[in-house]
């Protein structure tokens, strides 16, 4: 839309226009006779000439400030968009950041005496975990043989020592637990002892687990 400014210019535009259309139809019949009525319609053109100048310069200057605002909304756009991109960075760091906290956490397994973070701290856990260490060695040298009657009687063996040594951590577990709720025990002493026995647990199941698979026993 024309600014209201441009309207005075073009009416003016258009008032010249007819005047010198009326002047050159007057003027037709005299301009061989008289070189004043040619003076006239040359000025009269000219000032005409000169309108429609103005009249294009201040279209263009408009066009070209409303191309320059559209230029300024494309730059805030751009802007905008570059900002969205730099958080996107930001998540990026924060993303790094967890991945090294995850190598914190490799690095606290490796310093744990079982290679998984448990460390056996308790006196007599410690003796658990090293009985479980003989006795699932055995286990995993342990070959089947083809006489499936050898081969049950085998995992039998193995069953029962290792169900054996699963009640004797229960029953500590069991104690532990008597005392944490007779007062004479902490709570974070209690759940230390608790995690090295599960974790004990939890490798003789694994152990006899593989037994059962290798020996092709369905318990």
């Amino acid at each position: 839309m024309r600014k209201p400014e441009m309207l005075p210019k073009r009416t003016a535009l258009i008032a010249a226009s007819a005047v010198l259309a009326l002047s050159m139809g007057a003027l037709a019949g005299c301009v061989s006779s008289g070189g004043a009525d040619a003076q006239r319609i040359a000025e009269l053109e000219r000032q005409i000439n000169e309108l429609k100048s103005q009249d294009s310069n201040s279209g263009s200057s408009s066009a070209g400030t409303s191309t320059g605002g559209t230029g300024s909304s494309s730059s805030d756009g751009t802007g905008t968009s570059g900002s969205t991109e730099g958080g996107s960075g930001a998540s990026g760091s924060t993303d790094g950041g967890a991945g090294t906290a995850g190598s914190t956490g490799g690095g606290s397994g490796a310093a744990g005496s079982t290679g998984s973070g448990i460390q056996i701290t308790d006196a007599t856990a410690q003796d658990f975990s090293s009985r479980a260490d003989t006795l699932i060695a055995e286990a995993d040298a342990a070959q089947p043989g083809a006489d499936f009657g050898a081969r049950v009687t085998t995992y039998m063996d193995f069953e029962q020592r290792f169900d054996a040594l699963d009640r004797e951590i229960d029953l500590y577990d069991d104690q532990k637990e008597l005392e944490y709720k007779s007062g004479g025990l902490g709570w974070e002493d209690y759940r230390s002892v608790k995690v090295q026995l599960d974790y004990i647990e939890d490798r003789l199941d694994y152990a006899m687990d593989s037994l059962e698979l290798r020996f092709g026993i369905d318990d």
